[in-house]
């Protein structure tokens, strides 16, 4: 029986053509290295099954366009944040633009 690939949520979308080129890179390097690479969505990151959590901005997870779309991701963020410590899903954090 062939082993399974390791699962990696990424904090971003699909990407689209006006995606960082960093990221979209990175996504098809992993994907070539035989990585289950999947993208966000908050369905996806409180429900599906993953060995991985990638995060690139986190602060883009927090964030609404309104005030109230806000306090629901923050809400959102702090039940994945309980997902991933209870299950043990380790967290990798890429940090961009360093040089600031």
């Amino acid at each position: 029986m062939p082993a399974r690939s390791l699962v990696v949520l990424q904090s971003v979308p699909e990407p689209k053509p006006t995606t960082n080129p960093y990221v979209v890179q990175l996504i098809r390097s992993l994907r070539e290295a035989g990585v289950d690479v999947r993208a966000f969505s908050w369905r996806a990151a409180l429900t599906s099954r993953y060995d991985v959590f990638h995060v690139h901005w986190p602060e883009i997870l927090a964030r609404g366009n309104t005030p109230l779309r806000t306090l629901a991701r923050q809400v959102a963020l702090l039940a994945l944040l309980i997902r991933l410590r209870v299950t043990r899903t380790p967290i990798v954090r890429t940090l961009h633009n360093t040089s600031r």
